[in-house]
């Protein structure tokens, strides 16, 4: 879990469309465009101190975004994991700043 985590953000920000193949249905809610109008403010982005929850499927963790005008800002996020449909892998289905996002 800490792992995909760890590869979803490797992507980022250069490789927006293998980022968004990586979210649940949930998460993509929000639409290709905003996504992507997201990603294009950012230069880079690291993740640190990540720790998982199995039985809740969660992630919890900070991530570091350094936007395109050189500001940097250190978020606190827990990140709530599905299976894919084909169940051989795992999706952001919801990253929230606040706490767990199930319901």
């Amino acid at each position: 879990m800490i792992r995909f985590i760890h590869d979803y953000y490797n992507l980022l920000p250069e490789n927006k469309p293998a980022g968004w193949r990586l979210l649940g249905p949930k998460l993509k809610q929000i639409g290709y465009d905003r996504y992507t109008a997201f990603w294009s403010t950012i230069r880079s982005v690291d993740v640190r101190d990540l720790s998982a929850d199995p039985p809740s499927s969660t992630v919890t963790g900070t991530v570091v975004f350094v936007t395109t005008g050189g500001e940097t800002s250190v978020e606190r996020h827990a990140f709530d994991l599905v299976t894919t449909p084909d169940g051989t892998g795992l999706l952001i289905n919801c990253d929230s700043t606040a706490a767990p996002c199930r319901g």
